[in-house]
């Protein structure tokens, strides 16, 4: 479990130092650059977070508001026995404003995800799975000297199906929740 823990974190340094050059590169400045590491990393560690499933991973990334929204969704699940596996296709960030007194952000991207659920234990997949996209707006503040994020504003842009195995009983979402529960942008 350790070496698991050990390959994200360098998969996750890799990723984030990449992004730097790729945005240095591009004419953003340090604070937009820091922003968006930070959204790239959160972003990361909540599919991980919610696959593991184990919110604790958020602790760098998300507020402690955030980090008890998230927590609260993984409990949901786990008495539904069910984790959320999920893939970001495309990241396209469309604007970064930093607050005067530099303690608050907001981040804006389009997202592309494919996403579905698996039985907590057994690891097969129990809902088809499904492709959407977002417009999200992340809101970070400053904690402790660095950026986290603290809520997000999401907007479902395109949602589509493809076939997979059926649902068992009691793997669907809450009685008027018609979003299938979560989505990979965090929205739940």
């Amino acid at each position: 479990m350790n070496m698991m823990s050990e390959s994200w974190r360098r998969t996750t340094m890799l990723f984030a130092a990449v992004l730097f050059l790729v945005l240095g590169l591009t004419g953003c400045t340090r604070g937009e650059v820091e922003l968006k590491n930070t959204v790239s990393a959160y972003i990361q560690m909540l599919t991980e977070s919610l696959a593991k499933p184990d919110a604790a991973k958020m602790k760098f990334f998300a507020s402690q508001a955030e980090i008890a929204r998230i927590d609260s969704y993984i409990l949901f699940m786990l008495k539904e026995k069910k984790v959320l596996n999920s893939t970001m296709q495309k990241l396209d960030f469309r604007g970064v404003e930093i607050d005067k007194d530099q303690t608050k952000a907001t981040v804006t991207a389009y997202e592309e995800w494919t996403y579905h659920y698996v039985d907590e234990k057994s690891r097969q997949p129990i809902s088809k799975e499904e492709a959407i996209a977002y417009n999200n707006v992340y809101h970070l503040i400053k904690d402790q000297g660095h950026w986290v994020v603290d809520k997000i504003d999401s907007n479902e842009t395109q949602s589509t199906t493809t076939p997979a195995p059926a649902e068992p009983a009691g793997a669907k979402p809450p009685a008027g929740d018609n979003s299938g529960g979560i989505r990979p942008s965090g929205k739940f």
